[in-house]
C-alpha cells in the first residue's frame, strides 16, 4: 500500500485507502493478510520518516473493519532512517484488537515471523498460513 501519512502523499495514500476499503466491502474477508510495504517512511516521497504515525494509519484503516487481520513487515516498513524499528513497529501493531501480528521464534531471524491455525467450521485443522 506504502501509505506515507505526509504531505507528499496525501493524494496516493487517499487512492490506496479507498482501494482498500471498497476491495474489504465488496469481498467480505475472514481474514486480512497485509504483504509488506504497507508504509513508505521515505521523506523525499512522502514528506516524513515517521513509521509509527504511518502504523498508526494502517492499523486505524484495519480496526475500522473489526475483521482479523495480520501483516508481514516489507522492506520499506522501516527505511534505514525510520524513527522506529520493525521491533517497536511490531509491539504496537500486536496491541490492536484484531491484529493477530506477534513477534515470533526468537530463534528464527526477521521479526513478526508467526503461524496462524484456520479451522473448518466443524472446528478440525483446514489449512496453516504462514505469515
Amino acid at each position: 500500500m506504502h501509505f506515507g501519512c505526509g504531505i507528499l502523499s496525501r493524494k496516493s495514500d487517499k487512492l490506496a485507502q479507498n482501494a482498500v476499503i471498497t476491495l474489504v466491502e465488496r469481498v467480505k474477508p475472514d481474514l486480512i493478510i497485509l504483504t509488506g510495504d504497507n508504509i513508505y517512511p521515505l521523506p523525499i516521497f512522502s514528506g516524513t520518516a515517521n513509521n509509527l504515525k504511518q502504523s498508526k494509519y494502517v492499523a486505524k484503516l484495519m480496526e475500522q473493519f473489526e475483521i482479523p487481520w495480520t501483516m508481514v513487515f516489507g522492506n520499506h516498513d522501516t527505511e534505514p532512517f525510520a524513527t522506529h524499528t520493525k521491533s517497536q513497529l511490531c509491539d504496537f501493531y500486536s496491541q490492536q484488537k484484531h491484529c493477530l501480528l506477534k513477534r515470533g521464534d526468537e530463534n528464527i531471524y526477521g521479526m513478526g515471523n508467526h503461524i496462524i491455525i484456520i479451522n473448518n467450521e466443524d472446528g478440525k485443522v483446514n489449512t496453516c498460513c504462514y505469515a
